[in-house]
């Protein structure tokens, strides 16, 4: 979710009048409806990359690993 609030309010950011401006957020609300939902979508995958990453590893280390 954050990743998505994240990606609406850089969108936004063009034309503002000031930081907390979010006028052109409130213009069109198919576009930061669909920008959020990108952000959200790359956070999830950005998550299950991470979470590959680290059940690999894991892995890996198992198999390093001498069994007496």
């Amino acid at each position: 979710m954050l990743w998505g609030l994240a990606s609406s309010y850089l969108i936004s950011r063009r034309g503002a009048a000031h930081v907390l401006d979010f006028s052109t957020m409130r213009k069109c609300y198919f576009r930061t409806f669909g920008w959020y939902m990108i952000g959200v979508s790359l956070g999830s995958l950005y998550g299950v990359q991470a979470t590959a990453n680290k059940i690999e590893s894991s892995r890996n280390l198992n198999l390093h690993r001498r069994v007496h």
